[in-house]
């Protein structure tokens, strides 16, 4: 599991890294003078250097035996003590690194991994410079520890390049958002512009939700047969609409063809009001089709201003306030433009599907605990993940609490009368919790 690192943690790491650091600069250069003085009148490399071909029991033996008194002291006494310093080094500036770059314990792991091989190299060298009968075994597995050694100290060498360069472009496209006074933070965007686009887009890739209802399924509710859906799954309960047969019925945020022209044919006076002009033409498609008088309104939810006072019987409002910034202004809104004893009902995300990185989870199928509520893809998405979003016209979405969700509800006056949850169906977080809330409130 990534974990989310606190100010204080991030500041230690960065300290410790640098320190580091330094550390395994001051030790290699001087290993590298150290190198020098050891090989002199050595016509050989010295085991640790043959990191990419290593050697052999030939190569050896001449290296033992043309290396002075002099360079195998300084190399049993001097260079591989520090070489058993500089792997314990690195390798704890690779493990901070990594950690701090991606959030991921197990990338610890493989900033330790050359350690174990450089260790295992240095112990069997000690062996072959002290030894009077050196066999070719030990050679051999000395030569394959330094070629392990060497592979694994170049893959973290460009793992950290490439973390670094990933980190400088990700602060790079923030300062230059902020310089440019791009919108990808929410100062300057036109969040319901931006969504309008974005689900006129869905229904041009023809998403679930902006398909329309057949023929059959009109008929059907003209002799008051229908089942309409808040959230992904379950159908509402039939006693939540009571007699809707020429009553008003406000669509909010319902466009798509799906229910208004059921609720229009089970004999309800229906306007639908919707941000999106494709999502409004699939219900234009059925009510022309099926002969069905509905009032159709492009509009942004949270104003409903073109409606007077006590104007509706009930509202039916789908999962789609995810898609607004702000969910009380919806509630205060349906409060006032109900009659008394009128019925909200609607369907919302439970918050907790906003706490994790979904990206990670399509990505690895591993439950990410990432940001927090109230969450909002302008505020908390990484800089470089949220311009792809908006430049792909994807919907940006806000995750509200339930104290807005439920009880923004109560607040403005509604007491709850109804209340289930559902889910996605095989997706995501439903082997552990069901996601979205339905509920059926009253003036």
């Amino acid at each position: 599991m990534r974990l989310q690192l606190n100010h204080n943690m991030k500041q230690s790491l960065y300290k410790y890294r640098n320190i580091l650091s330094v550390g395994v600069l001051i030790i290699f250069f001087v290993m590298e003078y150290l190198s020098i003085l050891i090989q002199e009148g050595v016509s050989v490399r010295m085991f640790d250097l043959r990191m990419f071909t290593g050697y052999d029991f030939n190569y050896a033996t001449t290296f033992l035996s043309e290396i002075s008194e002099k360079g195998k002291n300084i190399y049993l006494w001097v260079q591989l003590p520090l070489d058993f310093i500089f792997p314990l080094f690195i390798a704890a500036f690779f493990s901070i690194f990594f950690y701090e770059k991606t959030k991921r314990k197990e990338m610890v792991f493989l900033g330790f991994a050359p350690m174990i091989f450089d260790y295992t190299e240095n112990i069997l060298i000690i062996i072959m410079l002290t030894t009077v009968n050196l066999t070719p075994s030990i050679v051999q597995i000395a030569s394959i520890a330094t070629i392990i050694k060497g592979i694994l100290y170049t893959v973290n060498i460009i793992y950290t390049i490439i973390l670094y360069v990933r980190s400088r472009k990700q602060k790079a496209l923030e300062q230059a958002a902020q310089k440019t006074h791009i919108s990808v933070r929410g100062d300057f965007m036109d969040i319901l512009k931006h969504n309008r686009k974005a689900w006129d887009k869905q229904v041009e890739g023809k998403n679930i939700w902006t398909v329309p209802v057949d023929h059959e399924t009109i008929e059907k509710a003209r002799l008051g047969e229908f089942a309409l859906l808040l959230t992904p799954k379950i159908p509402v309960p039939m006693d939540w609409f009571g007699d809707i047969k020429g009553k008003k019925v406000l669509c909010l945020a319902s466009g798509g063809g799906q229910q208004a022209p059921v609720l229009a044919a089970a004999g309800a006076h229906v306007t639908l009001l919707d941000n999106s002009r494709n999502q409004l033409k699939q219900d234009e498609y059925v009510a022309q089709r099926e002969d069905l008088n509905i009032r159709i309104i492009q509009g942004d939810m949270r104003d409903l201003s073109l409606f007077k006072d006590e104007t509706f019987d009930l509202i039916f409002h789908p999962v789609s306030n995810l898609f607004v910034d702000d969910v009380n202004k919806v509630w205060k809104e349906a409060y006032r433009i109900l009659k008394k004893q009128g019925r909200l009902l609607a369907g919302y995300c439970n918050p907790v599907l906003f706490i994790f990185d979904y990206a990670e989870w399509e990505k690895s199928k591993e439950l990410v605990l990432r940001y927090k509520i109230p969450y909002s893809d302008l505020e908390q998405l990484p800089i470089e993940e949220l311009e792809n979003r908006i430049k792909d016209e994807d919907p940006l979405e806000f995750g509200h609490s339930l104290d807005d969700q439920i009880g923004g509800q109560i607040k403005v006056g509604f007491t709850i009368h109804g209340f289930y949850e559902d889910q996605f169906g095989g997706e995501f977080l439903d082997d552990h919790i069901k996601t979205f809330i339905a509920t059926l409130a009253i003036k």
